[in-house]
């Protein structure tokens, strides 16, 4: 069923999803699961899907895409993400329709922030305000997704939120894996009007990073219940703090090249469908 989220950050958007696709028999193949549009009137929007029928998720997609880029109001996208995914819906008639499961985020250039919707067929189509998870790997990030947001709900930076992402990614991938992995295909839309899919080597990167603080903090918890002698308790904290600190380095060294086109307002001459 895979793993796709959606958050803000204090600039823009952002839309992930893991790229694992599994067949009814078991079967596994690789893709992406995200897509941008771009619009004339300066709006850009970046989906993802969760969905029993990948064919299917991706022929509603692109309805919903056409939908919101043909939308005469920026802010009111409801109504017509709405009536395509109602319409799609009853054409099953008697027969029950795939579970399919969006995110759409959209930002309209040069006003604030911007908005992430979660989308359910027949006519679910929520304005959350924190960030969303959807697909079999939610259940693995749900209570984890307070690392995305600050005080009172707020975003992060750019760079800390994708490290967050990564961290959630890996964990869902971890605990889900049997539905949820393969890379993680990202796509960061900015109210300046730049945009940019992360490559999934970037992301990759990212991951191991997560996976290290994971390692660290199950260290952590383990010892605090380990009902040790004090000194030993006094070792392992000195050396909980130099792992620490490593880690919080490689954080910080660790770098988004695709985020380069985050500068270059692209969306004018260029229209993405996806990452290479």
């Amino acid at each position: 069923m895979t793993i796709a989220i959606g958050t803000r950050f204090t600039g823009g958007v952002i839309v992930c999803a893991d790229s694992k696709v599994v067949a009814s028999d078991g079967a596994t193949t690789d893709q992406s699961k995200v897509s941008l549009s771009l619009t004339a009137t300066k709006r850009i929007f970046g989906i993802a899907d969760a969905a029993e029928d990948g064919n299917a998720a991706k022929m509603l997609a692109g309805e919903i895409m056409n939908a919101v880029c043909d939308s005469q109001s920026p802010y009111k996208l409801a109504p017509d993400v709405t009536s395509v995914m109602a319409s799609w819906y009853n054409s099953y008639g008697v027969t029950q329709p795939p579970q399919l499961q969006f995110i759409l985020g959209a930002v309209v250039i040069g006003h604030e922030g911007g908005n992430v919707y979660l989308c359910e067929p027949p006519a679910t189509v929520l304005n959350t305000i924190g960030p969303v998870a959807i697909g079999r790997g939610a259940r693995a990030v749900e209570p984890l997704l307070s690392v995305l947001t600050g005080v009172g709900g707020s975003p992060f930076a750019l760079k800390p939120t994708l490290l967050r992402l990564a961290y959630l990614m890996y964990r869902a991938k971890k605990d889900e894996g049997s539905a949820c992995g393969g890379n993680t295909h990202a796509i960061v839309i900015s109210v300046k009007g730049g945009f940019a899919f992360i490559e999934h080597e970037e992301m990759k990167k990212a991951e191991e990073i997560a996976a290290d603080i994971d390692t660290l903090l199950r260290d952590a918890y383990q010892k605090i219940m380990g009902a040790e002698k004090p000194e030993i308790q006094r070792k392992f904290v000195d050396e909980l703090s130099k792992n620490y600190l490593l880690l919080a380095e490689r954080g910080r060294g660790l770098e988004f090249p695709s985020l380069g086109l985050l500068k270059q307002p692209l969306w004018r001459t260029h229209n993405y469908v996806g990452p290479k």
